[in-house]
This record gives C-alpha cells, sequence and structure tokens, in this order.
C-alpha cells in the first residue's frame, strides 16, 4: 500500500552487531545477536525483528523451534532476570566476559513494591491494587488479557507479549490467530474506520509490522466494508469536497470502495440526488455547479445532467 510517504516497509528493521546464532548451544545474548552492554530497546528491537521473521504465523511461514530459541533468549534477558542470568554467565568456564553487575539488594521498598505489581500488572492502578481489582485481573485467563489488549492496539499486545515472556509465559504468542483475538482487531479497526483512512491503515499496519500479520482477513471483511459505507453516508451529506477527502484512499484495499462505487451505492446516491432536486431550485446554474462539484469530487457521471 502506498501513501503520500511512499511505500511502507514490510516489517520491522534492525542492525545487527553481530549475526545471530539461533542453536542449541548459544547464550541469549548470542540468539538475540546483541553485545553484553546492549540496552533494553536495542534487546527488544532485536527480539521484535526476528520474531516477525521467525513466528510461525509470519507472512514466510515461521519456523517454530527457532521462535522457541529466541523467546527463551528474549525471557533471560528482560528486567530482573536479566542480572541473575549474566550472574550465570559469569560462572562458565567458557565466558571470558564476567558479568560486573552487582546483585540486586534483597530489602525492598514502597517504590520497588509498586513497580514490581505493575510488572505483574501493566495496567493497574494503583486504587486497584488496594481496591482487590488487581487480584480480579489476575485471575482473568490468558485468553481474555490477550483480547482486551488486542481491542488496545499493537503496542498494548506486545507490552503483554514483553510481560508474560518475561515471566517465562510464551502462550500469549500463540493467541494472535485466536478467533476472539482476531475478532478484537476487527471490531477495533472498525472505530478507526470513522476516524480517516490514514488512522485505519496505520492501526493496521502495525499489525503487520509487528506481527507479521495478513492484513487481507480485515480489509476485505464485511464489516469494514460497512463501516466505509456507512462513512460514505454521512460524508455525502456535507457536500462533495468532503465526501472525496474522508474516502479517496479506500480504493486501494479494494475497487469497490473507490468514489465512484460508494457515490453510487444507493443509500449515498439517494443522498446526493435529493441534493440535486435542492440545487436545482435555486436555479440552473446552482444545479450545474452541483453536478461539476460532484462529478469532479466523486469521479461519477449525472444521466441527463440539464
Amino acid at each position: 500500500m502506498v501513501l503520500e510517504g511512499g511505500e511502507k516497509p514490510k516489517g520491522p528493521t534492525h542492525n545487527f552487531v553481530k549475526e545471530p546464532r539461533l542453536i542449541e548451544g548459544a547464550d541469549a545474548y548470542e540468539r538475540l545477536g546483541v553485545e553484553r552492554k546492549a540496552t533494553s530497546e536495542e534487546i527488544s528491537s532485536a527480539f521484535r525483528y526476528l520474531a516477525s521473521k521467525y513466528h510461525p504465523n509470519a507472512s514466510g511461514g515461521g519456523n517454530e523451534a527457532t521462535m522457541k530459541l529466541i523467546t527463551e533468549a528474549y525471557a533471560n534477558l528482560r528486567s530482573e532476570k536479566r542480572v541473575a542470568y549474566d550472574q550465570t554467565l559469569s560462572l562458565h568456564p567458557d565466558n571470558k566476559t564476567p558479568s560486573r553487575r552487582s546483585a540486586r539488594s534483597s530489602s525492598l521498598n514502597l517504590n520497588e513494591i509498586f513497580r514490581t505489581v505493575k510488572r505483574v500488572y501493566p495496567d493497574t492502578t494503583l486504587n486497584e491494587m488496594f481496591s482487590g481489582r488487581a487480584t480480579e485481573k489476575s485471575q482473568m485467563s490468558m485468553k481474555e488479557r490477550a483480547t482486551i489488549a488486542a481491542a488496545k492496539g499493537p503496542g498494548n499486545f506486545m507490552a503483554l507479549i514483553d510481560n508474560e515472556t518475561g515471566k517465562g509465559n510464551f502462550e500469549v504468542q500463540e493467541l494472535i490467530s485466536d478467533a476472539d483475538v482476531l475478532n478484537a482487531i476487527k471490531k477495533s479497526a472498525v472505530k478507526e474506520v470513522a476516524v480517516s483512512f490514514n488512522r485505519y491503515d496505520t492501526f493496521i499496519w502495525g499489525w503487520q509490522n509487528v506481527f507479521g500479520f495478513d492484513r487481507n482477513s480485515i480489509d476485505k471483511s464485511p464489516e469494514i466494508y460497512e463501516a466505509v459505507v456507512s462513512t460514505a453516508i454521512d460524508a455525502a451529506r456535507q457536500g462533495p469536497s468532503y465526501f472525496h477527502e474522508r474516502l479517496v484512499g479506500w480504493r486501494s484495499l479494494d475497487e469497490k470502495l473507490s468514489l465512484p462505487a460508494l457515490a453510487l451505492h444507493p443509500p449515498v446516491a439517494a443522498i446526493i440526488l435529493e441534493g440535486l432536486k435542492t440545487a436545482s431550485k435555486r436555479g440552473s446554474e446552482a444545479r450545474a455547479v452541483y453536478i461539476s462539484r460532484w462529478e469532479a469530487f466523486a469521479k461519477v457521471k449525472f444521466k441527463n445532467p440539464r
């Protein structure tokens, strides 16, 4: 799909410091192709790139065994687990670059407790912690949590994956293809249709970019078609220039969402013809201007325009 900025990349990119070693004997840093001093952002970037390439649901087919190696490596390099993992590496006889990280203090203060709870329940507020709602959230199934995160967008879903894989739970990664999760994504996409084509396209592209998501399952769905038609009906009431502005991008998804096709959709056509009657009452000049504007902006032709 091409927008004003040119063609969008098909997936995440990452500049590897060294070639990832995706084998059983490699340590976590080697598997992700990062240095021991890599930042959390660099580690996440490497993981997302490799996940988009090797996830079983990736567009190229992926590789389940390789994906397991990647997620295991990522889980070991997240937050406090990285400290313990680095210490195990420093004790390994083949390790020539022992970790200089000091062990974490065993004393906990309130801020540390809150940070720990937020890692476990990232969407939990302080009020929920003390009201018991955090416990309710903890009792939700992984599928329920994944569905809620998916409805909020790919960023929230990725945050849930990060949080769960950091705890050694890889179940959530498989839920990207679950019917309820896909339905939640579709419902959120429908809401974005009402905002603008660019908002919708950015939302869907986010899923495609991070997870190798096949966007055709959303783009070609009846729900999206109905949402675009509903937008066309509202836009037609505002006039031809607004109609063009709101709907010009949708043709890239499907020819039946082109401006002429939407203008000829019966409810939209009825609004346009009703406007023509109103313009005609104001005189032939107003009628001619009305027709010329709709023909210019919506690429439609009127029968017997005179």
